[in-house]
């Protein structure tokens, strides 16, 4: 059932952020975006990234995101990860990040 509090469901800015994300910033290698429960909206996104420097900051990428993403696209958690977990064909396991 979608999030009537968002104008998208979670799985389409799941699709459109991701990729957004990850070409506007190099030094993002690898980015997952999830719906992950809330109290007061039921949902809200984060986005969990894998970043090419260290130097990259949460910060820098919200930024980022600000200046080339509907506000609603933009993630509320940003956590960073060494890698992304994947299944056996590499497919992003979007589950196991919405348990964490």
């Amino acid at each position: 059932m979608p999030d009537e509090s968002l104008p998208l469901t979670v799985d389409e800015l799941e699709e459109w952020g991701s990729p957004k994300i990850r070409r506007e910033i190099p030094e993002v290698t690898e980015v997952a975006v999830v719906g992950v429960p809330d109290k007061l909206h039921r949902q809200r996104v984060k986005a969990f990234v894998v970043r090419a420097g260290s130097t990259l900051t949460a910060e820098d990428i919200m930024a980022a995101c600000r200046q080339r993403l509907a506000k609603y696209k933009i993630p509320e958690v940003i956590e960073f990860l060494s890698e992304l977990p994947k299944g056996p064909t590499g497919k992003t396991l979007k589950k196991l990040l919405r348990e964490t």
